[in-house]
């Protein structure tokens, strides 16, 4: 049987008496010995919660990337090609990152942490560009008419709220993750 990595912990049961004694054999301070005991049980708490968090970061990723990936063969277009690819790493990343933080590894905060700032910053591009680069279409004034103008602030608005809220959003979860430390 293999020994499994030491950042794995496994409780065993040992009564009071037998551990004090281990311990002083050992020369350690029982005080201080469950003081460090008890922040590796809370540190495996916290890499748990992390897992389950990056759970919904992968469902959310992969939807994203199965739109882009649809909208891109329905008709191939450049920011459709980029998105799919963008979101497609990052997914496998997110994946990644989850089996990290399962196992206990360091590796998850920190690809976790980086992973999802580039996420946000993507946020950011994605609203930025919608909003510096929105139009409305002749189709559409055409049937609005005198509202063309309130319609561009409008759909601009929504564009700068999804690079905003979505990039908040997206780093708040980062600097979740890099918090596990």
């Amino acid at each position: 049987m293999e020994k499994p990595p030491d950042h794995v912990l496994k409780v065993v049961q040992i009564p009071e008496d037998v551990l004090l004694g281990l311990l002083e054999k050992a020369g350690q301070d029982p005080v201080e010995f469950f003081r460090v005991q008890n922040l590796r049980v809370s540190a495996g708490k916290a890499y748990e919660k992390r897992a389950n968090a990056a759970v919904w970061s992968i469902l959310w990723l992969s939807l994203s990337t199965m739109f882009s990936a649809l909208s891109l063969v329905t008709g191939f277009n450049v920011e459709d090609a980029i998105a799919a690819a963008l979101l497609g790493g990052m997914t496998v990343m997110e994946i990644k990152v989850h089996g990290w933080f399962l196992a206990g590894n360091p590796k998850g905060p920190k690809y976790g942490y980086w992973n999802q700032t580039l996420f946000a910053c993507l946020f950011l591009v994605y609203g930025a560009y919608h909003y510096c680069t929105g139009t409305v279409s002749s189709e559409i004034s055409q049937v609005i008419g005198p509202y063309s103008d309130t319609f561009l602030w409008v759909s601009k608005a929504t564009y700068a709220a999804i690079g905003l809220v979505g990039a908040a959003g997206q780093y708040w979860l980062a600097c979740y993750y890099k918090r596990c430390r």
